[in-house]
């Protein structure tokens, strides 16, 4: 089974629902016509600085108000792609840029590296698809 999920994240809550709706459509584009993602992912602020660190919480109205079904953030994404369950399997995640994962490089790579180990690929929408994983 394909499980084509999406992460987004905002600086910040100031915004972060028009923010996250530009992301998720920009991202949506890239399914094509008809498909929905099986998951959707995202953390505002800080939302991932290593395993040790998971992000904080969302406030439930912005979630509402997004009216996307919420999965976690991404440390959660991150257990998912590890996951045995064919129901939680991770296969591709698709996201609007890479700075979305972190600012911090280190982490964008550690993040990076745990997809690729699993067989995951990311496509960044904001490069046209641009895509990394499957090793």
């Amino acid at each position: 089974m394909n499980t084509i999920v999406w992460y987004g994240r905002t600086a910040s809550a100031e915004g972060a629902t028009q923010q996250l709706r530009y992301q998720y459509h920009a991202c949506q584009r890239l399914l094509g016509d008809g498909k929905h993602f099986d998951h959707c992912y995202l953390d505002i602020g800080v939302g991932y600085r290593g395993p040790d660190q998971p992000g904080g919480t969302i406030a439930p109205k912005i979630v509402a108000d997004l009216g996307l079904p919420r999965s976690g953030g991404l440390a959660q994404l991150l257990v998912d792609a590890s996951s045995p369950d064919p129901d939680r399997r991770i296969t591709r995640v698709i996201c609007w840029d890479l700075a979305r994962i972190s600012r911090r490089s280190a982490v964008v790579a550690q993040v990076l590296d745990h997809l690729a180990a699993r067989g995951v690929e990311l496509d960044i929408a904001s490069e046209g698809s641009a895509t990394w994983g499957r090793r």
